[in-house]
Protein backbone atom coordinates (compact mmCIF):
# COMPACT_ATOMS: atom_id res chain seq x y z
CA UNK A 1 0.00 0.00 0.00
CA UNK A 2 2.62 2.51 1.11
CA UNK A 3 4.39 1.68 -2.20
CA UNK A 4 1.43 2.47 -3.99
CA UNK A 5 0.96 5.70 -2.27
CA UNK A 6 4.76 6.35 -3.35
CA UNK A 7 4.56 6.10 -6.66
CA UNK A 8 1.00 8.28 -6.68
CA UNK A 9 3.05 11.10 -5.23
CA UNK A 10 5.78 10.20 -7.40
CA UNK A 11 3.14 11.24 -10.24
CA UNK A 12 2.01 13.84 -8.59
CA UNK A 13 5.32 15.23 -8.46
CA UNK A 14 5.54 15.34 -11.79
CA UNK A 15 2.69 16.74 -12.88
CA UNK A 16 3.19 19.63 -10.98
CA UNK A 17 6.67 19.97 -12.10
CA UNK A 18 4.99 20.39 -15.98
CA UNK A 19 2.58 22.74 -14.74
CA UNK A 20 5.58 24.78 -13.10
CA UNK A 21 7.10 25.19 -16.49
CA UNK A 22 4.15 25.30 -18.35
CA UNK A 23 3.49 28.70 -15.76
CA UNK A 24 6.84 29.69 -16.47
CA UNK A 25 6.71 29.20 -20.49
CA UNK A 26 3.62 31.20 -20.47
CA UNK A 27 5.04 34.05 -18.43
CA UNK A 28 7.77 34.50 -20.65
CA UNK A 29 5.44 34.83 -23.42
CA UNK A 30 3.93 37.65 -21.57
CA UNK A 31 0.49 38.32 -23.32
CA UNK A 32 1.04 36.09 -26.45
CA UNK A 33 -2.00 33.99 -26.66
CA UNK A 34 -1.10 30.21 -27.20
CA UNK A 35 -3.88 28.05 -29.03
CA UNK A 36 -3.02 24.10 -29.47
CA UNK A 37 -4.10 22.07 -32.16
CA UNK A 38 -5.07 18.35 -31.94
CA UNK A 39 -2.45 16.24 -33.68
CA UNK A 40 -2.59 12.53 -35.18
CA UNK A 41 -0.79 9.77 -34.06
CA UNK A 42 1.14 8.16 -37.34
CA UNK A 43 3.25 5.73 -37.45
CA UNK A 44 4.37 3.05 -40.30
CA UNK A 45 4.93 0.27 -38.14
CA UNK A 46 1.46 0.76 -36.67
CA UNK A 47 -0.72 1.53 -39.75
CA UNK A 48 -3.76 0.67 -37.21
CA UNK A 49 -3.30 3.61 -34.86
CA UNK A 50 -5.64 6.10 -34.64
CA UNK A 51 -5.35 9.71 -34.56
CA UNK A 52 -5.79 11.33 -31.06
CA UNK A 53 -5.88 14.21 -29.07
CA UNK A 54 -3.88 15.06 -26.49
CA UNK A 55 -3.26 17.67 -23.56
CA UNK A 56 -0.19 18.80 -25.10
CA UNK A 57 0.86 21.31 -22.37
CA UNK A 58 1.02 18.62 -20.23
CA UNK A 59 2.44 16.02 -22.16
CA UNK A 60 4.82 17.41 -24.28
CA UNK A 61 8.51 19.06 -23.75
CA UNK A 62 9.28 22.61 -25.72
CA UNK A 63 11.54 24.15 -27.19
CA UNK A 64 11.44 27.41 -29.27
CA UNK A 65 12.61 28.84 -32.72
CA UNK A 66 13.58 32.35 -32.85
CA UNK A 67 13.24 32.12 -36.72
CA UNK A 68 10.27 31.17 -37.23
CA UNK A 69 6.90 32.56 -35.73
CA UNK A 70 5.54 29.73 -33.50
CA UNK A 71 6.47 27.41 -30.45
CA UNK A 72 7.75 24.14 -31.90
CA UNK A 73 7.16 21.65 -29.22
CA UNK A 74 8.24 18.10 -29.63
CA UNK A 75 9.88 14.78 -27.61
CA UNK A 76 6.72 13.30 -26.19
CA UNK A 77 7.15 12.31 -22.34
CA UNK A 78 7.56 9.44 -21.45
CA UNK A 79 3.79 8.79 -19.61
CA UNK A 80 2.53 9.91 -23.06
CA UNK A 81 4.08 7.21 -24.70
CA UNK A 82 2.99 4.41 -22.77
CA UNK A 83 -0.63 6.22 -22.47
CA UNK A 84 -1.12 5.92 -26.09
CA UNK A 85 1.16 2.53 -26.46
CA UNK A 86 3.16 3.83 -29.26
CA UNK A 87 7.30 3.05 -29.91
CA UNK A 88 10.14 4.70 -29.37
CA UNK A 89 11.03 4.72 -33.20
CA UNK A 90 7.73 6.54 -33.57
CA UNK A 91 8.33 10.80 -34.41
CA UNK A 92 5.87 13.26 -33.43
CA UNK A 93 6.18 16.81 -34.32
CA UNK A 94 3.71 19.68 -32.92
CA UNK A 95 3.56 23.11 -33.66
CA UNK A 96 1.76 25.84 -31.60
CA UNK A 97 0.79 28.97 -33.85
CA UNK A 98 1.86 31.67 -31.69
CA UNK A 99 2.49 35.72 -32.33
CA UNK A 100 6.03 35.53 -30.96
CA UNK A 101 7.63 37.39 -33.54
CA UNK A 102 5.59 39.66 -36.01
CA UNK A 103 6.96 39.47 -39.78
CA UNK A 104 5.84 41.96 -42.72
CA UNK A 105 4.46 40.11 -45.26
CA UNK A 106 7.09 40.33 -47.73
CA UNK A 107 9.59 38.97 -45.04
CA UNK A 108 7.25 35.57 -44.59
CA UNK A 109 6.62 35.57 -48.11
CA UNK A 110 10.60 35.33 -48.48
CA UNK A 111 10.91 32.90 -46.03
CA UNK A 112 8.18 30.46 -47.24
CA UNK A 113 10.17 30.30 -50.47
CA UNK A 114 12.84 29.24 -48.90
CA UNK A 115 11.26 26.76 -47.05
CA UNK A 116 9.13 25.37 -49.70
CA UNK A 117 12.87 24.85 -52.06
CA UNK A 118 13.74 21.27 -51.82
CA UNK A 119 16.36 18.75 -53.24
CA UNK A 120 15.82 15.59 -54.46
CA UNK A 121 17.69 12.38 -55.89
CA UNK A 122 17.21 9.82 -58.31
CA UNK A 123 19.76 6.81 -57.57
CA UNK A 124 19.93 3.55 -59.30
CA UNK A 125 21.87 1.79 -56.60
CA UNK A 126 22.17 -1.76 -58.19
CA UNK A 127 20.81 -4.69 -56.74
CA UNK A 128 22.97 -5.87 -54.02
CA UNK A 129 23.01 -9.41 -54.94
CA UNK A 130 24.69 -8.45 -58.28
CA UNK A 131 27.98 -10.82 -58.18
CA UNK A 132 29.39 -9.84 -62.13
CA UNK A 133 32.42 -8.60 -61.24
CA UNK A 134 34.27 -7.34 -57.34
CA UNK A 135 33.50 -3.81 -58.01
CA UNK A 136 29.65 -4.93 -58.26
CA UNK A 137 30.10 -6.46 -54.50
CA UNK A 138 27.64 -4.42 -52.48
CA UNK A 139 30.16 -4.99 -49.57
CA UNK A 140 33.10 -2.82 -51.40
CA UNK A 141 30.63 -0.13 -52.46
CA UNK A 142 28.27 0.28 -49.77
CA UNK A 143 30.26 3.05 -47.93
CA UNK A 144 30.57 4.92 -51.23
CA UNK A 145 26.85 4.76 -51.53
CA UNK A 146 26.48 6.40 -48.00
CA UNK A 147 28.81 8.77 -48.72
CA UNK A 148 27.75 10.43 -51.35
CA UNK A 149 23.85 10.79 -50.12
CA UNK A 150 25.70 12.35 -47.05
CA UNK A 151 27.88 14.46 -49.50
CA UNK A 152 24.57 15.98 -51.15
CA UNK A 153 22.10 15.37 -48.09
CA UNK A 154 19.06 15.46 -50.67
CA UNK A 155 15.71 15.97 -48.70
CA UNK A 156 13.61 12.96 -50.64
CA UNK A 157 15.79 10.34 -52.73
CA UNK A 158 14.03 8.04 -55.17
CA UNK A 159 15.72 4.75 -55.00
CA UNK A 160 15.60 2.01 -57.60
CA UNK A 161 16.96 -2.02 -57.30
CA UNK A 162 17.30 -1.38 -53.83
CA UNK A 163 17.19 -4.94 -52.00
CA UNK A 164 15.62 -4.99 -48.70
CA UNK A 165 18.99 -5.18 -46.49
CA UNK A 166 20.33 -2.66 -49.14
CA UNK A 167 18.01 0.20 -47.57
CA UNK A 168 18.08 -0.94 -44.00
CA UNK A 169 22.09 -0.47 -44.15
CA UNK A 170 21.60 2.77 -45.56
CA UNK A 171 19.40 4.10 -42.75
CA UNK A 172 21.54 2.56 -40.20
CA UNK A 173 24.18 4.80 -41.12
CA UNK A 174 21.93 7.78 -42.09
CA UNK A 175 19.57 8.28 -39.37
CA UNK A 176 18.29 11.19 -40.75
CA UNK A 177 16.11 9.56 -43.29
CA UNK A 178 12.53 7.33 -43.39
CA UNK A 179 12.01 5.04 -45.72
CA UNK A 180 8.69 4.48 -48.16
CA UNK A 181 7.60 1.45 -50.19
CA UNK A 182 7.40 -2.11 -51.37
CA UNK A 183 8.60 -4.59 -53.38
CA UNK A 184 7.86 -6.03 -56.51
CA UNK A 185 6.43 -8.95 -54.82
CA UNK A 186 4.35 -6.40 -52.73
CA UNK A 187 5.58 -6.71 -49.31
CA UNK A 188 7.49 -4.21 -47.18
CA UNK A 189 9.66 -6.38 -45.61
CA UNK A 190 10.72 -8.29 -49.02
CA UNK A 191 13.83 -9.64 -48.29
CA UNK A 192 14.84 -10.66 -51.75
CA UNK A 193 13.42 -8.75 -54.08
CA UNK A 194 13.59 -4.90 -55.61
CA UNK A 195 12.31 -1.61 -54.55
CA UNK A 196 11.40 1.68 -55.91
CA UNK A 197 11.67 3.02 -52.11
CA UNK A 198 11.40 6.58 -51.42
CA UNK A 199 13.62 7.97 -48.37
CA UNK A 200 12.82 11.17 -46.84
CA UNK A 201 14.09 13.26 -44.17
CA UNK A 202 12.04 12.68 -41.35
CA UNK A 203 12.44 15.86 -39.65
CA UNK A 204 11.25 18.02 -42.56
CA UNK A 205 8.32 15.90 -44.43
CA UNK A 206 5.12 14.36 -43.26
CA UNK A 207 3.78 11.31 -45.67
CA UNK A 208 0.09 12.27 -45.83
CA UNK A 209 -0.64 9.21 -47.92
CA UNK A 210 1.26 6.86 -50.31
CA UNK A 211 1.20 3.18 -52.00
CA UNK A 212 3.40 1.55 -54.54
CA UNK A 213 1.72 0.36 -57.41
CA UNK A 214 2.31 -2.04 -60.75
CA UNK A 215 3.43 -0.96 -64.09
CA UNK A 216 0.67 -3.45 -65.67
CA UNK A 217 -2.66 -3.86 -66.54
CA UNK A 218 -3.97 -4.33 -63.14
CA UNK A 219 -1.24 -1.54 -60.99
CA UNK A 220 -3.08 -2.68 -57.93
CA UNK A 221 -2.13 -6.29 -57.85
CA UNK A 222 1.36 -8.23 -58.04
CA UNK A 223 1.39 -8.55 -62.14
CA UNK A 224 3.78 -7.54 -64.81
CA UNK A 225 2.42 -7.22 -68.60
CA UNK A 226 3.33 -6.33 -72.49
CA UNK A 227 5.82 -8.64 -71.87
CA UNK A 228 8.07 -6.99 -69.43
CA UNK A 229 10.81 -9.14 -67.92
CA UNK A 230 10.10 -8.39 -64.67
CA UNK A 231 6.99 -7.06 -62.22
CA UNK A 232 7.54 -3.52 -62.39
CA UNK A 233 6.46 -0.86 -60.05
CA UNK A 234 6.45 2.67 -58.78
CA UNK A 235 6.32 4.32 -55.39
CA UNK A 236 4.39 7.54 -55.01
CA UNK A 237 4.21 9.51 -51.76
CA UNK A 238 1.90 12.89 -50.85
CA UNK A 239 4.56 14.55 -48.56
CA UNK A 240 3.87 17.74 -46.41
CA UNK A 241 6.15 19.85 -45.88
CA UNK A 242 6.24 20.69 -41.72
CA UNK A 243 7.33 24.06 -41.67
CA UNK A 244 5.04 25.03 -44.66
CA UNK A 245 2.28 22.67 -44.73
CA UNK A 246 3.02 22.78 -48.86
CA UNK A 247 1.93 19.36 -49.61
CA UNK A 248 3.75 17.61 -53.37
CA UNK A 249 3.51 14.04 -54.89
CA UNK A 250 6.86 12.11 -55.06
CA UNK A 251 7.22 9.40 -57.31
CA UNK A 252 10.31 7.01 -57.97
CA UNK A 253 9.86 4.17 -60.73
CA UNK A 254 11.40 2.35 -62.82
CA UNK A 255 10.58 0.99 -66.29
CA UNK A 256 11.45 -2.66 -67.92
CA UNK A 257 15.03 -3.03 -69.92
CA UNK A 258 12.83 -4.92 -72.37
CA UNK A 259 14.19 -4.26 -76.25
CA UNK A 260 11.01 -3.57 -77.48
CA UNK A 261 10.30 0.04 -76.67
CA UNK A 262 6.52 -0.41 -76.62
CA UNK A 263 6.63 -2.39 -73.08
CA UNK A 264 8.10 1.18 -71.60
CA UNK A 265 5.51 3.14 -73.08
CA UNK A 266 2.42 1.04 -71.77
CA UNK A 267 4.16 1.42 -68.16
CA UNK A 268 4.61 4.83 -68.96
CA UNK A 269 1.00 5.40 -69.55
CA UNK A 270 0.22 3.15 -66.46
CA UNK A 271 2.14 5.48 -64.77
CA UNK A 272 0.72 9.09 -66.21
CA UNK A 273 -3.09 7.47 -65.63
CA UNK A 274 -2.29 6.62 -62.08
CA UNK A 275 -0.24 9.49 -61.39
CA UNK A 276 -3.57 11.77 -62.45
CA UNK A 277 -5.49 9.12 -60.20
CA UNK A 278 -3.79 10.48 -57.25
CA UNK A 279 -3.21 13.97 -57.60
CA UNK A 280 -6.80 15.01 -58.70
CA UNK A 281 -6.26 18.14 -56.40
CA UNK A 282 -2.92 19.56 -58.83
CA UNK A 283 -0.58 19.21 -56.17
CA UNK A 284 3.07 19.82 -57.54
CA UNK A 285 5.05 16.45 -58.86
CA UNK A 286 8.27 15.13 -58.50
CA UNK A 287 8.74 11.97 -60.70
CA UNK A 288 12.68 10.67 -60.37
CA UNK A 289 13.56 7.17 -61.51
CA UNK A 290 15.35 5.11 -64.42
CA UNK A 291 13.55 4.89 -67.65
CA UNK A 292 15.43 2.85 -70.01
CA UNK A 293 14.97 5.41 -72.48
CA UNK A 294 17.06 8.55 -73.26
CA UNK A 295 15.59 12.16 -74.09
CA UNK A 296 14.88 11.05 -77.27
CA UNK A 297 13.55 7.70 -76.89
CA UNK A 298 9.26 7.13 -76.94
CA UNK A 299 8.81 6.84 -73.07
CA UNK A 300 10.85 10.19 -72.67
CA UNK A 301 8.86 11.75 -74.89
CA UNK A 302 5.46 10.71 -73.52
CA UNK A 303 6.60 12.17 -70.30
CA UNK A 304 7.13 15.06 -71.61
CA UNK A 305 4.69 15.48 -74.68
CA UNK A 306 1.33 13.60 -73.43
CA UNK A 307 2.41 14.13 -69.50
CA UNK A 308 3.31 17.58 -69.71
CA UNK A 309 6.07 17.07 -67.52
CA UNK A 310 9.33 19.12 -67.84
CA UNK A 311 12.53 17.53 -67.23
CA UNK A 312 14.80 18.93 -65.23
CA UNK A 313 18.13 18.43 -66.89
CA UNK A 314 16.80 20.53 -69.92
CA UNK A 315 14.53 23.18 -67.72
CA UNK A 316 17.09 23.88 -64.72
CA UNK A 317 18.29 27.79 -64.45
CA UNK A 318 21.75 25.88 -63.05
CA UNK A 319 23.20 23.27 -64.58
CA UNK A 320 25.86 21.64 -62.44
CA UNK A 321 28.79 18.74 -63.45
CA UNK A 322 27.43 16.67 -66.68
CA UNK A 323 29.01 13.06 -67.57
CA UNK A 324 29.27 11.32 -70.49
CA UNK A 325 26.80 8.69 -69.64
CA UNK A 326 24.61 8.19 -66.69
CA UNK A 327 24.87 4.67 -66.58
CA UNK A 328 28.43 3.87 -66.91
CA UNK A 329 29.03 0.29 -66.34
CA UNK A 330 32.30 0.90 -64.25
CA UNK A 331 33.73 2.37 -67.20
CA UNK A 332 36.19 4.47 -65.82
CA UNK A 333 36.75 6.96 -69.14
CA UNK A 334 33.02 7.60 -69.20
CA UNK A 335 33.28 8.37 -65.33
CA UNK A 336 35.84 10.56 -66.41
CA UNK A 337 34.23 12.25 -69.61
CA UNK A 338 32.61 16.12 -68.52
CA UNK A 339 30.59 17.01 -71.34
CA UNK A 340 28.41 19.88 -72.19
CA UNK A 341 24.76 19.95 -72.21
CA UNK A 342 23.83 19.43 -75.87
CA UNK A 343 26.31 16.66 -76.02
CA UNK A 344 24.51 15.48 -72.48
CA UNK A 345 20.99 15.81 -74.11
CA UNK A 346 21.92 13.81 -77.08
CA UNK A 347 24.09 10.51 -75.39
CA UNK A 348 22.16 7.86 -73.53
CA UNK A 349 21.25 8.77 -70.28
CA UNK A 350 18.55 6.63 -68.95
CA UNK A 351 18.02 8.27 -65.55
CA UNK A 352 15.79 11.36 -65.35
CA UNK A 353 13.95 13.51 -62.82
CA UNK A 354 10.99 15.63 -63.72
CA UNK A 355 8.63 17.59 -62.28
CA UNK A 356 5.05 19.69 -63.35
CA UNK A 357 5.63 23.06 -65.36
CA UNK A 358 4.30 25.16 -62.37
CA UNK A 359 7.27 23.92 -60.34
CA UNK A 360 10.37 25.97 -60.84
CA UNK A 361 14.00 23.71 -61.37
CA UNK A 362 16.61 25.97 -59.74
CA UNK A 363 19.54 23.31 -60.82
CA UNK A 364 20.50 20.07 -61.91
CA UNK A 365 23.47 18.07 -61.68
CA UNK A 366 25.01 14.44 -62.07
CA UNK A 367 26.95 13.36 -58.93
CA UNK A 368 29.91 11.79 -60.37
CA UNK A 369 32.19 11.65 -57.08
CA UNK A 370 34.11 8.37 -56.27
CA UNK A 371 35.30 7.52 -52.83
CA UNK A 372 39.30 6.23 -52.49
CA UNK A 373 38.82 5.29 -56.38
CA UNK A 374 35.00 3.11 -56.04
CA UNK A 375 31.69 4.48 -57.84
CA UNK A 376 29.40 3.73 -55.77
CA UNK A 377 27.00 1.84 -58.50
CA UNK A 378 26.71 1.55 -62.16
CA UNK A 379 24.53 4.68 -62.33
CA UNK A 380 25.74 8.00 -61.66
CA UNK A 381 22.93 9.86 -58.95
CA UNK A 382 21.17 12.57 -60.43
CA UNK A 383 20.30 15.33 -58.26
CA UNK A 384 17.67 18.39 -58.54
CA UNK A 385 17.04 21.77 -56.10
CA UNK A 386 13.04 22.55 -56.91
CA UNK A 387 11.26 25.47 -55.81
CA UNK A 388 7.28 25.20 -55.28
CA UNK A 389 5.15 27.93 -56.11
Amino acid sequence: MNSIKKLVQQNQDKHNSIHEQIAKLKESLSDTQIRAKSFSIRSPDRPDMRSSNVDVFNRLRYSTTSECDGVKLHELSDSLSSDLDVTADTTFFHQLKTNIKTESHPQRQKRMQIINNITVMGFNILYGSCRTSTQHFWENRRSAVVQIIQSYSPDIIGVQEAVYWQLDYIREHLHLYSQYGSSRNGFYNEKADEFCAVLYKKDKFRVVQGETFFLSETPELVSKSWGSVFNRIATAVKFEILASGKQFWFFSTQLDFSSDEAVRCNQTQVLLERMQKLNAEGLPVVLSGDFHSPSFGPAHQKLTQEGHLRDAASKAREVGKISGCSIHHFDQQASQDQEDFEKFEKRSHYDWIFSDPNTDVLSFEVCTDTYDGVQPSVHYPIIAEVKFQ
